[in-house]
Parts: structure tokens; sequence; C-alpha cells
């Protein structure tokens, strides 16, 4: 790994935890909630999988944490796409996991609750999943 492309990584993961840790603060001012800690892990997931948001009880504790697929990170055409929506819909379900939790935590992924979360952090038409044949299709119509 050349030192540039050491120093895209490191700016970028860096870019991501604050995206994430700004969009956490502004969704539990919005709820009313106090303000859930969280990781962020950066490392390599299945090839189709973007990030995803986990939340485990660990001695009695909640523990959360996004990870990233650096993968899909190391490409710098899909660091907006990160920073844009990724980041965001990954925080969201944080948040739901949490306000879930306290009915018996029935996850319900995409549900009613996500997607009011996604619009208080400003998607009108939040997207559940991202294809990567749509992104390469755009790719392709861009070139």
């Amino acid at each position: 790994m050349t030192d540039t492309f050491k120093d895209y990584i490191t700016k970028t993961k860096s870019i991501i935890n604050k995206t994430a840790f700004v969009n956490m603060k502004v969704l539990c001012e919005r709820r009313q909630i106090p303000q859930l800690n969280f990781e962020c892990h950066f490392l390599f997931l299945d090839s189709d999988t973007f990030a995803q948001a986990i939340t485990r009880k660990v001695d009695n504790e909640l523990k959360r944490a996004i990870q990233f697929n650096l993968h899909y990170i190391k490409e710098k055409e899909h660091r907006n796409l990160f920073l844009s929506e990724i980041v965001p819909h990954e925080v969201c379900h944080l948040v739901q996991h949490h306000l879930e939790f306290k009915n018996g935590f029935k996850h319900q992924g995409h549900g009613k609750l996500w997607y009011s979360l996604m619009k208080q952090v400003g998607y009108t038409f939040p997207r559940e999943t991202i294809s990567l044949e749509k992104l390469n299709d755009l790719r392709k119509i861009k070139s």
C-alpha cells in the first residue's frame, strides 16, 4: 500500500466516523433520547455487503457497532455513496435497535420506524438496499 493510498483510507475512515456520529447526534436529539454510544469497524465483509449495523447484549450491556466493508471504502467512487446514504442508513438501524429493544427487540428491518428515522435525517424516499448492479450501470452511463 502506498502512503497516498494509506492516507486516503485513513482520511475516509475518519470522515465516515465523523459522519456517523453527527447523524447519531441529530437522530438522538430529534427523538429526544440519550446519545447512543457505538463503534465503527472497518473490515472485509461479504462482497455484496456495504455495511451492517449490529446491536448485541454483552454482560448485560448493549454494544452497538457499524461494520463497514473495506472492499468498497478503498474504491474512491463509493466514498460519496458511503457518506450520503450508507452511513445514515446504518445509524438509523442502530437507533431503531435501541427504540425496538424497549419493546422486546422485534427487529423490523426496513419497517416504518426505520423509514421515519431516515426521514428525520433528510431522506424523502430512503432506499432499503443499494444494488451493485445498479451502481455499475450508473457508472457506465456517466462514462
